[in-house]
């Protein structure tokens, strides 16, 4: 044995050694302050109810994995640079100091910023983030703030500990490193120089890996991967603080993460307060209503299910004569269908997030990305409350858009993705068809309903989206030979299954079912923000409980999602939203958001306001015509609009947003 070690030992280039030592010392460190904040929080271990133990373990080994991605970011560099350095002998000397000095710098910040996120997650409750220097423009006062802060001092002993033992060790390595001969004066050279190549290659590609994260090919490691439980304490535990202080870093980067201004927030919320009907503060929240009060709750399973782009112009029902959606179209005469019901955004993370969480697609911003994670008091979290169990399924990888941490975080407690089908069921990078996931699905959903609660199951269909991929297993015989509309087709189809399947369920007479869609798709028409994006489907069916089924022509908006639906199942709870109940209260405009622009739809009216604030006003019952009077109705139509999205800004930047 001790033989082989030695051959195989003799055929690794000696940087590769050193820079591995390097890794597997710096991990070693890592660990260790992930020890501290865990010994220093031993106050947070009781949340974590069940298998505790477990728990721990897998935040730890989580935390591995984020302390590889920073020791990956640190040791690229030097890789590259220790294996030019090689070639020249003459000058490897400066090739060694160069990479000695930005390693041991870099781990050392590293070092620092792990002590220093010791003391600001026992204060936030977050790890490490850019909301740190908030404060730089008062310097006097965080100065003073820090030297009269004991623990900051405390923190200060094994940092400069660690430093110190840190610079020594690297040192040591590298005096050794100096001190041998180049890798092929060991090997004849032209075997030497190929093995040498082939090695540092094989190791620049396991280092990108690592700083990659995970192998699936969607989505690299976001901090949303780290949400593996639905205990907050040990999600954070298995976060390292550099890589929040860089993720959050860039997020401030992006134009889509800088704030809005459209009106003050103080005009925002008079604005929507007469809007919403709020006359009294209940908390904290200026648009907080009490609803439901002294009813006695239905606790009726809910399952919703978020259809991949499937506008209104896709049905018969709103014109299409190719007949695409029978399923559907037949559904909406049983069902209470809002036939103007409108999405309030283009992309899937934003019909998701109003669809759940009943709050607007700002222009340009992406809900899931902001750290930390902001909460929300949407249809999860109340109906958890409430005793519910809490499930969503999808049919991809659930790290894109970071989807899976955000909704962990939100109170989804079991989070079904691509890691759990069958991995020969897989067909592309969105997962599984649609058919698959719902099987897989109605499946679960009856042996979670034999421990005796009610259910929320959300899904999120992926199929009619590319790369289309027609499934090659099922009886549908689509009707049209264009790829994009046989997925329309599907789409349709597996919708039916689904309704089969789960209607030889015991749950299914007592089950509420929503089906909308995240967004619908750009067709030719008369508006510079084509409504054919927005305007979907939105049904609600349920043949055991709803009494009388009818379609309504009033505006309805996603948002109206969650509150439609706690007013059916007559469950007290606080309205901290912007949605209304569409049974029992009027919208009267619903807003809709494309990238940099957004628009107001009435029953009579479309504003449209472009990213440098011109508008275009269309009057949807004469012919779409443009029009340039009603200047008041503009004004309160846009006065509408931006107050729902400052309002939304504010009630986040204040952690307004998760009061119930």
């Amino acid at each position: 044995m001790k033989k082989w070690f030695k051959k195989i030992n003799d055929f690794i280039p000696h940087h590769l050694k050193v820079i591995f030592k390097i890794y597997v010392s710096g991990i070693f460190l890592f660990t260790i302050l992930r020890l501290i904040l865990f010994f220093a929080t031993l106050n947070q271990l009781p949340s974590i109810q069940e298998n505790n133990v477990w728990i721990m373990m897998q935040a730890f080994f989580m935390g591995w994995r984020f302390d590889t991605v920073i020791s990956g970011y640190i040791l690229m560099l030097p890789i590259v640079i220790l294996s030019v350095g090689e070639l020249f002998r003459k000058h490897r000397k400066y090739f060694v100091g160069l990479v000695k000095i930005f390693i041991i710098t870099l781990y050392i910040l590293a070092f620092l910023i792990c002590f220093a996120d010791i003391p600001f997650y026992i204060q936030f409750g977050n790890r490490f983030n850019m909301s740190a220097f908030q404060w730089l423009d008062s310097p006097v006062f965080v100065i003073q703030m820090i030297v009269s802060e004991y623990r900051y001092w405390l923190a200060a002993v094994p940092f400069i500990l660690f430093s110190f033992l840190w610079f020594k060790w690297v040192n040591f390595l590298f005096r050794n490193y100096s001190n041998k001969n180049l890798f092929w004066n060991i090997h004849s050279k032209p075997k030497g120089i190929l093995i040498f190549s082939i090695a540092s290659i094989l190791f620049m590609g396991i280092t990108f890996l690592g700083i990659r994260g995970r192998m699936e090919q969607k989505s690299p490691i976001r901090i949303g991967t780290a949400f593996f439980s639905p205990y907050p304490y040990a999600n954070q535990l298995g976060l390292n603080p550099v890589f929040t202080l860089m993720r959050s870093w860039l997020d401030t980067q992006k134009s889509e993460n800088q704030e809005i201004h459209y009106i003050s927030d103080e005009q925002a919320i008079a604005i929507m307060q007469k809007h919403l009907g709020v006359d009294t503060l209940i908390n904290e929240s200026p648009i907080a209503r009490a609803r439901n009060s002294g009813l006695k709750p239905l606790n009726y399973n809910v399952v919703i299910v978020i259809m991949e782009s499937m506008g209104a112009q896709n049905m018969a029902r709103f014109g299409n004569s190719e007949n695409f959606t029978p399923v559907l179209d037949d559904l909406a005469t049983k069902s209470i269908c809002f036939d103007q019901a409108y999405t309030t955004g283009i992309h899937t993370y934003n019909g998701i997030f109003s669809s759940l969480f009943a709050f607007p697609a700002i222009p340009q911003k992406h809900p899931f990305n902001d750290f930390p994670i902001n909460i929300y008091s949407g249809l999860s979290g109340i109906l958890k409350e409430n005793g519910y169990q809490t499930l969503f399924f999808i049919p991809h990888d659930d790290q894109f858009d970071n989807l899976g941490g955000f909704l962990t975080a939100n109170h989804f407690d079991d989070i079904t993705s691509q890691k759990h089908y069958p991995k020969e069921k897989v067909i592309s990078n969105l997962g599984v068809p649609d058919h698959i996931m719902f099987e897989f699905a109605v499946e679960k959903i009856s042996q979670k309903s034999l421990h005796g609660k009610p259910f929320l199951a959300a899904f999120m269909t992926a199929s009619n989206h590319g790369p289309y991929i027609f499934p090659s297993d099922i009886a549908l015989r689509p009707k049209s030979s264009d790829v994009k509309k046989q997925m329309i087709e599907y789409s349709d189809w597996a919708i039916g299954q689904f309704l089969t399947q789960a209607s030889k369920q015991t749950w299914f007479d007592s089950t509420i079912f929503v089906f909308v869609a995240d967004h619908g798709f750009n067709a030719p028409g008369p508006h510079e923000i084509p409504l054919s994006y927005h305007h979907t489907p939105f049904l609600i069916y349920a043949p055991a409980i709803i009494d009388s089924v009818f379609s309504s022509s009033e505006i309805a908006s996603q948002m109206d999602i969650f509150p439609t639906l706690m007013g059916m199942l007559k469950i007290p709870f606080v309205n901290n939203t912007l949605g209304v109940d569409l049974l029992n209260e009027n919208r009267q405009y619903a807003i809709v958001a494309n990238n940099s622009s957004y628009g107001v739809v009435s029953k009579e009216w479309f504003l449209v306001v472009r990213e440098d604030g011109t508008t275009l006003f269309y009057n949807i019952l004469e012919n779409n015509s443009l029009r340039f009077s009603n200047k008041e109705t503009q004004k309160i139509m846009m006065e509408f609009a931006q107050s729902n999205y400052q309002i939304t800004q504010y009630l986040t930047k204040h952690k307004l947003s998760g009061i119930k």
